[in-house]
């Protein structure tokens, strides 16, 4: 059986908060590390360095992870941004991009 992947990129939208991060709506259900997650607004954060923080600013739904730096360099596209795979209707997180902090992240 082969099931087909590939890629879903969402671009983030800044968050002027206390906390800072940005905002992203994300349309279907998905899972972060061991954390399923619905479709909802979340903010997503650099937690410190290596832990990332993804809330849901309109409900219940949280999910801290540790993470690993991706790279990146002067020709990556440093647009910050998550990056989904899927398999089936399955969704995953499997990037995030935010500024140079965090220039991409695997986990």
């Amino acid at each position: 059986m082969v099931s087909a992947t590939f890629a879903l990129f969402i671009l983030l939208t800044p968050v002027f908060a206390q906390s800072g991060g940005y905002k992203v709506q994300v349309p279907f259900e998905f899972a972060v590390g061991k954390h399923t997650l619905a479709a909802g607004e979340y903010q997503v954060s650099v937690v410190k360095p290596g832990m990332l923080q993804v809330r849901r600013t309109d409900g219940a739904g949280i999910a801290t992870v540790i993470t690993a730096n991706a790279g990146g360099g002067p020709s990556q596209d440093l647009r910050p941004r998550l990056i989904f795979h899927n398999y089936g209707n399955q969704y995953f997180l499997s990037q995030v991009w935010i500024d140079d902090v965090n220039p991409g992240t695997n986990y």
